[in-house]
Parts: structure tokens; sequence; C-alpha cells
């Protein structure tokens, strides 16, 4: 199964990234996590199918996650393919490599969907993965679509963040912070 979103976290923050993706499936995406590694299957082999099926790549960067090679393996792929949305769920400095992405900080997200940061999260992912395609509960639509140029900015034309090849999409779909 293609899914919409692949999650990559440190195992430690298993729970967080649950939180994460339980909110996004709610909203609508599919998302793939490391959940169900079929008895038989090789875990390489198996994040290697999801990462190729999927559209968008959300990396969730804490204490544990920027010393994880698996981590760094996963964010990589997503950074080659332009498909990266990194994510901080604890204030950390993102490893060498990375921080030349704007991240979206959750570091202080309590679950609410509504939450600026996490709205900003959903814009950067309908960037890239398009919006919601299930029939769960319909989000907001504002809440997903990126917001048109602001006044003084005419000189940029106004096209989808996925079609940006110069800036990395998060950045812009999180406000440029």
């Amino acid at each position: 199964m293609q899914a919409d979103v692949f999650l990559s976290y440190a195992e430690e923050d298993r729970a967080r990234a649950g939180a994460v993706s339980n909110a996004l499936e709610a909203l609508g995406w599919s998302v793939w996590w490391d959940r169900e590694i079929a008895p038989g299957s090789t875990w390489r082999e198996t994040i290697e199918r999801a990462i190729e099926g999927t559209r968008c790549m959300v990396v969730l960067w804490s204490e544990s996650s920027i010393v994880s090679r698996w981590v760094h393996e996963e964010a990589e792929e997503g950074l080659a393919r332009a498909r990266l949305v990194p994510v901080l769920i604890e204030p950390v400095r993102p490893p060498m490599g990375f921080r030349s992405v704007q991240v979206c900080d959750l570091s202080g997200w309590e679950g609410d969907p509504k939450a600026a940061d996490f709205v900003s999260l959903t814009k950067a992912i309908s960037a890239l993965a398009g919006p919601p395609q299930r029939g769960a509960a319909s989000p907001d639509a504002s809440l997903l679509l990126p917001e048109p140029p602001r006044p003084g900015l005419e000189r940029y034309a106004w096209e989808p963040v996925s079609s940006w090849r110069h800036w990395p999409s998060c950045w812009l779909a999180c406000g440029g912070r």
C-alpha cells in the first residue's frame, strides 16, 4: 500500500510519533510508520518499499532521533527526493545536513489539530502529498491550503509549493520561521 506520509522517528519517541500519526490519519492522510513489519521481512526492504511509495516524508527530530542512524538515512532519502518535512518534537538542533531545511516546530504541541504549528505541518504535507484523500472527518480546507502571497510580494509568482525548486517547501508552508 502506498501511503501519503512516511513517518520517521526514533523508537524512544514512539508515543509522540503515534500522536502525530493519529492526528494526520484523523484528517484523512494515510501514514506509514514501522508498527507493522511482517515476519520474515527485513526492516531495510520494508522501509525502502514504503519510502518508494510515499509522497511526503515527515521526520520527527528529538534528542533520540538526531543520533539515530536509521532516522538520518530516512531523512537523507526524503531530502534527496524533495519530499522532506522536518518536525521538531523536542527543542533540538537538527543534525548537520538538515539545518538549512526549515522545520515545523511541534515541541510544544499538545495534540490540538487546530494549533498553529500543527496547521503549518498540514500545509507542508498538503503541498507535497496533496489534500487528504480518504473520507475521514473532513478538515477545514482553509487549514490545508497554502496562503496566497502577502501584499508586497507580487514579484514572486504564486504557484504550488511542490513546484518551487529553490526553497524547501516547509520553509514557506511554515511561514518562513
